[in-house]
């Protein structure tokens, strides 16, 4: 019994560092400093915490941009631009290289990366701070403010409904403290209200397990690819048997 469950432990072994316990989906108060987050604003679409965008896993607050600095007012003036942020920071324990964010969103924008909500991370010397300027298009670009920060992640304008985002963060951030950014860019012209807002952020890391892929193999990223039907997150140790053939078809460090 205690062999087996010395197998089963490094599966079990998590730590929460973001949760509703502790700010994550903003309901400990009506700003973000009660919610153990920062936030840096230039005058154009600020981040406020509201009510207003509806929808299960919505409840509550969340977080959003107002171009009135109201949390009424869940819109953006697609002719100011901005590049605004909110970000807490984050020690993973050393060994605990599977780092997991999650969080849920919704709203709109603008296509090619002109108005669009951003994920970073960052050393904790990066200071982010709002500005009154656009940062420029595109998938990956790292806005001026927050040099030296790596892009994880952006919305895409068209995407109906609620939305649940799982991202597998670096293994190498393990056993550091990082910064972890939100940002909201907006720029002067076109665009689709409402902005995006943000709700239940939830960070988790946890020591590696092993996967073992079934024999006869398949797609990467198809539960039935995998022993126990649970395709392995980033970070993890992966076995594939001799024999078993699997098409690699995402990206994510192991």
């Amino acid at each position: 019994m205690l062999a087996f469950m010395a197998l089963l432990s490094p599966a079990f072994a998590q730590t929460i560092h973001i949760d509703a316990a502790n700010g994550g989906n903003f309901d400990l108060g009506a700003t973000f400093g009660d919610n153990n987050w920062n936030m840096s604003s230039g005058a154009n679409n600020p981040w406020v915490i509201g009510t207003l965008p509806a929808g299960a896993p919505f409840a509550g607050n969340s977080a959003y941009p107002s171009q009135t600095n109201n949390p009424a007012d869940w819109t953006f003036n697609t002719a100011t631009p901005c590049v605004n942020y909110f970000w807490r920071d984050v020690t993973v324990p050393a060994g605990e290289v599977v780092i997991t964010l999650t969080f849920n969103w919704q709203g709109q924008g603008e296509n090619t990366g002109w108005d669009a909500l951003q994920v970073f991370t960052a050393p904790t010397t990066v200071n982010p701070v709002g500005q009154t300027t656009h940062p420029g298009s595109g998938a990956a670009v790292v806005p001026p403010s927050i040099a030296g920060a790596t892009h994880i992640f952006q919305t895409t304008q068209g995407t109906v409904g609620v939305q649940t985002a799982t991202l597998s963060l670096p293994p190498s951030l393990a056993g550091t403290t990082f910064r972890l950014i939100f940002s909201w860019k907006s720029d002067t012209s076109f665009g689709t209200n409402p902005p995006v807002a943000v709700d239940n952020i939830g960070l988790v890391s946890a020591l590696p397990s092993v996967y073992t892929a079934s024999a006869l193999g398949g797609l990467w990223n198809s539960p039935d690819s995998w022993v126990g039907g649970v395709v392995p997150p980033g970070g993890n140790d992966v076995v594939i048997p001799a024999g078993s053939t699997m098409v690699v078809n995402q990206s994510i460090s192991y």
